[in-house]
């Protein structure tokens, strides 16, 4: 079975930016050029784009290295596929690419299962991109962080920490957190609205201390409601009530719609 040298390149020249992280990017992310198709039954050397440097497995890590032999076992991956999944077994160890659970690329793996599922995505450039199902609800990228050896799983969103660690942007978290804020804010407001509601209904009822009836049908029946001396001193002024309803539905309105505006923009892709 012949070797196929296979490019793996970075993900793209684009580079993604947080909304809350400006100027921060994927150094590098990985495709195959367009005359290797990646599929079960071939080995593969996978290189970084534009360099010599492949995934190679160094005690069951694999990190991105100089190649130097392409018949060292090390830097070659056989290409297995299974329920049309993609995966990589390597040569030397015979242990799967697979991923820690987390966002780190490791290799490991001693049975082709749902952490070594990979897919190879086909980019409009040509070459593939290697993403991995670290979530069930979405696909992650392979990339390696600020040129370094180490690989990890990223989303479109990431930023770096002084300490050139890899961290998620929050900005999902963000939004939770501001949705929660939000809403409690809303409730405040709407339960302030229905207690101002609440007033207005007792003014209706209360007179100058003076008694006032009123009837409620009831299935076959009429009862009397009966309001006796009700203070006079709660009686809230009815341009007063009316203001303050308009105060707390202007804000209310104002918040919904600035965090719409808001949540709409972060989901604007980046140009």
């Amino acid at each position: 079975m012949n070797t196929v040298n296979t490019k793996i390149s970075d993900l793209i020249s684009e580079e993604p930016t947080s909304i809350y992280t400006p100027g921060t990017s994927i150094h590098d992310t990985w495709e195959t050029p367009s005359f290797a198709v990646p599929r079960g039954g071939e080995k593969f050397i996978i290189y970084l784009k534009g360099t010599n440097k492949a995934i190679t497995n160094v005690n069951g890590e694999p990190l991105l290295e100089e190649v130097v032999d392409t018949t060292d076992k090390r830097v070659q991956w056989f290409c297995v596929e299974r329920n049309n999944w993609i995966g990589f077994q390597s040569i030397e160890s015979f242990l799967y690419l697979n991923h820690d659970g987390g966002d780190r690329m490791v290799a490991n793996g001693p049975q082709f299962s749902r952490y070594e599922y990979m897919v190879p995505r086909h980019h409009p450039d040509g070459d593939y991109q290697l993403l991995s199902p670290v979530h069930y609800d979405h696909l992650k990228k392979a990339a390696n962080l600020d040129n370094g050896p180490i690989l990890k799983y990223f989303d479109h969103l990431l930023h770096t920490d002084t300490s050139e660690s890899t961290v998620m942007d929050n900005e999902e978290e963000f939004y939770i957190i501001q949705t929660l804020s939000t809403l409690l804010v809303v409730s405040i407001i709407f339960t302030l609205n229905a207690f101002i509601v609440m007033v207005a209904a007792c003014n209706n009822l209360v007179s100058d201390g003076s008694v006032e009836r009123r009837r409620l049908g009831i299935v076959g029946s009429t009862t009397l409601l009966e309001t006796k001396n009700i203070n006079p001193r709660y009686h809230v002024p009815g341009p007063v009530l009316l203001a303050m309803y308009q105060i707390s539905y202007e804000l209310m309105k104002e918040l919904l719609q600035r965090h719409g505006r808001d949540y709409q923009q972060s989901l604007k892709p980046t140009e």
